[in-house]
């Protein structure tokens, strides 16, 4: 492993422990992935129980146009012949192509419906399973030109499963957190902060860099560094894994 993918694994980490909803999760997941498992089009599911039957449910996608696929998916999700993993006692982690031969995989009802729009050939899919419940499907496709994905890039998203599954437990179970925008509002009031310093902790709390908070906000990197030395100083903390202890 690449020094830079060793970082960019242990920031995605810390980005999903440190998310406020699963829904932040799933999309911090995706978009940051891409740059550690390279991918044309990605989905994440969430599960729902009906009559007994594990149901794939409210995909979230990267890029957000592909959200139409995995849409038309859910009205053949029966007919899948992946569909077992939903069933897994633990997480189970397949690549398709390596399961089913590409004459009957390419001409599936599911893959002509739904996937040979986008010339999609190689898919690598892991399930969330936490003490035996299925809690969602990760879903990473590619075409033709990008080529298959390697042992190597299975090896580093079987890496996250036990974090996302833990990650997936610990929100389900645990009370609904404050609504964020309130607690921003009410640390802001108890900590004497002014509006800039309210809207640029609200970034931080989403989980963004400095370069991804700039894009929001038209400040120079030195105001902003100055606005956060601010924050820091409000909060007597030093550094961002403490003031996130406060989200």
């Amino acid at each position: 492993m690449e020094k830079n993918e060793f970082l960019l694994i242990n920031d995605l980490i810390f980005q999903l422990h440190t998310a406020s909803s699963l829904t932040q999760v799933r999309t911090i997941f995706l978009q940051r992935l891409r740059a550690i498992i390279p991918y044309s089009y990605a989905s994440f599911f969430t599960t729902c129980e009906q009559d007994g039957r594990i149901m794939l449910t409210d995909p979230i996608c990267n890029p957000p146009t592909f959200v139409k696929a995995e849409q038309q998916y859910l009205a053949l999700a029966d007919v899948d012949q992946t569909n077992w993993i939903l069933y897994s006692t633990e997480t189970a982690l397949i690549r398709e192509s390596e399961l089913i031969d590409d004459r009957h995989r390419l001409s599936s009802p599911v893959y002509r419906k739904c996937y040979s729009h986008y010339n999609i050939y190689d898919t690598l899919q892991m399930s969330i399973i936490y003490e035996h419940r299925a809690y969602g499907v990760i879903t990473l496709y590619r075409t033709r030109e990008d080529g298959p994905f390697s042992a190597d890039e299975r090896i580093y998203l079987r890496a996250f499963s036990k974090h996302l599954n833990y990650i997936f437990y610990r929100h389900t179970s645990e009370p609904e957190p404050e609504d964020h925008s309130t607690r921003i509002s009410k640390l802001a009031g108890s900590y004497h902060l002014t509006r800039r310093e309210q809207e640029i902790l609200g970034y931080i709390f989403d989980g963004q860099n400095n370069q991804e908070i700039l894009e929001h906000i038209p400040i120079t990197e030195h105001t902003l560094l100055k606005h956060i030395q601010n924050i820091y100083r409000k909060f007597q903390v030093s550094n961002r894994w403490d003031l996130l202890k406060y989200k």
